[in-house]
This record gives C-alpha cells, sequence and structure tokens, in this order.
C-alpha cells in the first residue's frame, strides 16, 4: 500500500473551509479543503531551492494576495491568487549572516500597510501594499541585542493589537514594545521583575497578559503599571517549559504547549479558573471572531469556528509518489537530495534517491565507482 507524506507547516491562511500554507520541509505552497480532505499543491516559490527547509514562517492575505513571510528564503514574496503569478521583494540584509538571522515569524495588516516583525531579523517592517516600498523601524532591536545569544530570537509570534498600537513581549528580557502603526514610532514599557521574558502577549479587552519563558509566573498587567504574578502550575514546577506564545479565545486565555504536551488554559470571565489540558502545537492562532486554527506536533490541523459551533479536523497529506515525483521535477542540476534524506523525514523513496543521484554524480568522478562517492557523502 503507498504511504502517505504528512505536510508540516508554520502558519496558514483560512478561507471557509480551505487553508492555503507553505510546507515546512519543502518547497511548495498548498491548499487544504477540510471538506473533500484534498490536499493539493498551488505553487513553488522562484529562486530558491526545491529542498528548502522552513523558507517562510508566517503567510498573510490581503486583497487577493498571499504574502509569505521569509524564515531562510531572500525575498518577501507575494503569491496572486487569481494570476498565480510571484512577485519577490528585495530587503535589507541588515548583517544578516546566516539563515537563523532571517527570520520573520508574523506580520499584520493595518490599513494599506503590512508590517512584518523580525523574529531573529533585527527590524519591523513596514511595507505598502500598494507600492511595495520598505521602511525599517530597527532602535528597538539595538536595544536589544546585547542581550540575544545566536539560540535566542529578540520576539515570538504572539503579539496583540489594541487601537492603533501593536505590543509584542521581548523573548530576552522584562520589556514590552509598544509600536504607533501611525507613526511607526515606538516606547518601552517595563513589566514584571528583572529576570523576566516573554513567548508572547495577548489583551483580553482590559488586561494585557504575558506567556513567560524560564518558569516564571504569567503576569497580568495594564499600562498604569497594575500587576499581577499567576504562578504556573504544579506541573510545570519540576522543568521549565516555553509555551509557543498566548492567544485569547472567547473569555480564555490559551497558553500553547510547545516542550511539553501540556496547554493552560485561564478563565478571565467571573471566579479565575487555571486549568491544564493535554495539547501539544506546531502553531496555535486566533483569528476573526474568535475563531482557531492549529496543528498539533502528531500533524492534526484543526480549524474551530467557535461562533458557528463548526470543527474541522484532517490530516494535510499527499500521496508519496505525487511527492517524488514533484521533487525529481523540479531538482536543480545543482542541488542534491541526500540533503533531504539526511533530515531522515523518509519523504524520499530509494528508487529516486538513486536515480537521481546517480545520474547527477556519473559524470562527477572518473577515479571511483559513483556508489562509493554516494555513501561517502552521506556520511560527511
Amino acid at each position: 500500500m503507498e504511504q502517505d507524506i504528512e505536510i508540516f507547516m508554520e502558519d496558514c491562511v483560512v478561507m471557509g473551509s480551505k487553508i492555503y500554507f507553505f510546507a515546512k520541509d519543502w518547497n511548495a505552497l498548498y491548499v487544504a479543503d477540510f471538506v473533500t480532505k484534498e490536499t493539493k499543491l498551488v505553487s513553488t516559490m522562484p529562486e530558491e531551492k526545491i529542498y528548502a527547509r522552513r523558507l517562510c514562517a508566517g503567510i498573510v492575505y490581503y486583497n487577493k494576495k498571499l504574502i509569505l513571510l521569509p524564515m531562510t528564503a531572500e525575498k518577501i514574496w507575494v503569491f496572486d491568487l487569481e494570476s498565480n503569478q510571484w512577485k519577490g521583494i528585495e530587503r535589507r540584509n541588515l548583517g544578516c549572516g546566516d539563515d537563523s538571522q532571517k527570520e520573520i515569524f508574523r506580520a499584520i495588516i493595518y490599513r494599506k500597510n503590512l508590517f512584518l516583525i523580525g523574529s531573529n531579523y533585527p527590524a519591523i517592517i513596514r511595507m505598502d501594499m500598494l507600492t511595495y516600498e520598505l521602511e525599517y523601524l530597527t532602535e528597538p532591536y539595538t536595544f536589544l541585542s546585547s542581550l540575544k545569544t545566536a539560540d535566542q530570537c529578540y520576539f515570538r509570534s504572539d503579539f496583540c493589537i489594541n487601537e492603533n498600537y501593536l505590543l509584542m513581549a521581548s523573548c530576552l528580557n522584562n520589556y514590552v514594545l509598544q509600536v504607533d502603526l501611525n507613526s511607526f514610532s515606538y516606547k518601552w514599557h517595563e513589566v514584571g521583575e528583572k529576570g523576566f521574558c516573554y513567548s508572547g502577549i495577548a489583551w483580553d479587552g482590559e488586561y494585557y497578559w504575558l506567556s513567560p519563558r524560564r518558569g516564571t509566573p504569567i503576569v497580568r498587567w495594564k499600562m498604569n503599571g497594575e500587576t499581577k504574578y499567576i504562578p504556573l502550575p504544579n506541573e510545570f514546577k519540576n522543568k521549565i517549559y516555553n509555551f509557543l506564545g498566548v492567544q485569547y479565545n472567547n473569555g480564555n486565555l490559551v497558553f500553547p504547549g510547545m516542550q511539553q504536551n501540556k496547554t493552560i488554559i485561564i478563565k478571565t470571565h467571573g471566579h479565575q479558573e487555571i486549568n491544564v489540558r493535554e495539547g501539544q502545537y506546531l502553531f496555535y492562532r486566533c483569528f476573526e471572531k474568535n475563531n482557531v486554527v492549529l496543528q498539533q506536533t502528531n500533524g492534526l490541523v484543526c480549524l474551530q469556528y467557535t461562533t458557528q459551533d463548526k470543527r474541522y479536523d484532517m490530516y494535510c497529506k499527499i500521496r508519496r509518489q505525487e511527492l517524488n515525483e514533484y521533487l525529481k521535477n523540479n531538482l536543480e542540476n545543482n542541488e542534491s537530495i541526500i540533503d533531504i534524506v539526511r533530515s531522515e523525514n523518509m519523504t524520499v523513496s530509494l528508487t529516486l534517491f538513486l536515480s537521481f543521484e546517480i545520474k547527477q554524480r556519473k559524470y562527477e568522478s572518473k577515479k571511483y565507482d559513483v556508489g562509493v562517492k554516494i555513501w561517502k557523502d552521506i556520511r560527511n
């Protein structure tokens, strides 16, 4: 029986009962239909290798276009859903020496501008969606740069909007960045104690809630300085876990599990209740009136319309033969399928691996057997 390959993602755009998303492990844009349970290839990002991993982290919809936020990709890419055409927008390098320093996790549309929030990339970019002109806000990252190490980011995915203000919680210290989306100016707020740092921030209409890192308490905060600490439940006492961030959803605050199969739910209405449930996610996001879209670490994608009391579940899969044909037809002469095999994600058949590598290498060396060269490269 032919094996199906599950597709993992970093984010998606919801359109009714369908989602558009970019594959995490190779270069492909897909659409999945929760009614028919079908996942179909839409297109491939230009100028990037076909086997490239984590090309983009976030995806945003605007005016019949998809904007793909670069993670390891060189450019910001815009895909027109009507013409099926790509447009690449160059961005400043800003001293990014490797792929990890290019990362932009999330963005927000405000009026006619897209604000792209650098995670490891040291800037917030304001992009005019009519002209694609770019402006950069770099000073907040300069403030944080002395605290940053290679394995840490400036900000994670979860931010909040209150009127014309964007608020983001620092992963490196106990500060919250407030950006005026009209003037593109900013100010810092010190929140919580020294040594605190955060995975995200949410707003429930009255309070801001900050998701902890390093095992510190959850923080409830108002801009007038009113602050309350909520200790983590006993399940989190023996080991420090990081959450994906925090999302506000219909009276509940959700702190989605990332490194652990434990998610915290806080009810904000009436008596404040704190519950722990099973849940470990690749991403968890609320959209449009408290609706939720998420992907669990086992690959299950859930789309829940809270207001309509509807829930869709599916695994986004394609046939292994379909993926192998796609890779075979799109691999370029300067690419090696060995890079896919090393990741051990079971996406490549042995037949495709051998046929491609032998074809590619048979002219490379006359000194020794091609098979010896292939296995030598794998070991290295």
